[in-house]
């Protein structure tokens, strides 16, 4: 999921430290939002702030969290250094945090957790973030099964669209699917799930024809995941062997591959 957590221009003024009065921060962090929605098992990878040096000159800063809740991660982990040469005096500068980890285990609820900014000269600043953990769909054999709709990337073709179906044939819990899709007709694949994320066995046939092109004596096998709202799929199947025919010529496309988003 993509989320954005700017901190705009408007002034609010956080927690400054070292005797400093407040409305005479030395080193402030800039915000009006500081909650994040997040869906366990997912990650936030444009977290950001904007911090502001208000008198002197700027400096090294160097950000820490408070302690993190049971699965909750930042990559790479805090403590992280921002050079004083990011930072120009009484100006906002926005900077890119770590990104944020939700693992699957992560309970439901509302985590507050302190970022705070220490300069080299010692001046810090904090603010908080609440991070609210929400549950994420997780799907079955049958909660999968649908209609999808999207467009592959896939060699020459820069949007081919297609269509993909799961269906649950035998309707037994083995966590086996069967995967189709009109542009990779007449092919059927068995796509075993496991929670959210799903992987396509090896099928092989001697002549597949794609758009203006031919792939002959392929073998291809494929993973993807669903979102956390259980409606969109990505997708990347994967040549494990044979040719792409342009014209009268063979090329070898073993290692290649094509990747999609789908939507239900």
């Amino acid at each position: 999921m993509k989320h954005l957590f700017i901190i705009l221009f408007s002034i609010v003024l956080f927690s400054c430290k070292k005797k400093e009065n407040v409305a005479n921060c030395y080193l402030q962090f800039v915000s009006t939002d500081t909650t994040i929605n997040i869906n366990s098992g997912t990650s936030i990878n444009n977290l950001s702030t904007f911090i502001r040096f208000n008198n002197g000159n700027a400096e090294d800063i160097t950000l820490t969290s408070s302690s993190l809740p049971t699965g909750v991660s930042f990559n790479p982990t805090l403590p992280k250094t921002y050079s004083a040469s990011l930072f120009t005096l009484n100006t906002a500068t926005s900077i890119t945090l770590p990104v944020l980890t939700v693992a699957n285990t992560t309970p439901t609820g509302t985590y507050p957790i302190t970022i705070t900014a220490t300069a080299t000269s010692g001046h810090t600043s904090t603010f908080t973030i609440n991070l609210v953990v929400r549950n994420c769909v997780t799907q079955t054999e049958n909660s999968s099964q649908g209609t999808y709709k999207g467009s592959w990337n896939i060699l020459s073709i820069p949007a081919l669209a297609d269509t993909i179906t799961i269906l649950n044939i035998l309707n037994i819990p083995d966590q086996k699917v069967l995967l189709s899709t009109k542009a990779l007709s007449p092919l059927v694949f068995v796509a075993t799930i496991n929670g959210n994320n799903f992987t396509i066995a090896d099928i092989s046939l001697p002549s597949l024809p794609i758009g203006p092109v031919t792939l002959t004596n392929v073998t291809i096998n494929g993973s993807g995941s669903f979102d956390c709202t259980g409606k969109i799929i990505s997708l990347t199947m994967r040549f494990v062997s044979g040719n792409i025919v342009v014209g009268s010529i063979p090329l070898n496309i073993a290692g290649q591959s094509f990747s999609g988003n789908f939507t239900r």
